[in-house]
């Protein structure tokens, strides 16, 4: 059960971390090309 939870609340980090790069990403990426 301890370890479901863990890895229930990384998946959580995971996604979240993923929201908060993807649009930085593209920022960096439309400054680089502009």
């Amino acid at each position: 059960m301890r370890r479901y939870r863990f890895r229930r609340i990384q998946r959580c980090s995971f996604f979240f971390f993923n929201h908060s790069v993807l649009p930085l990403l593209l920022v960096i990426y439309f400054s680089v090309k502009r």
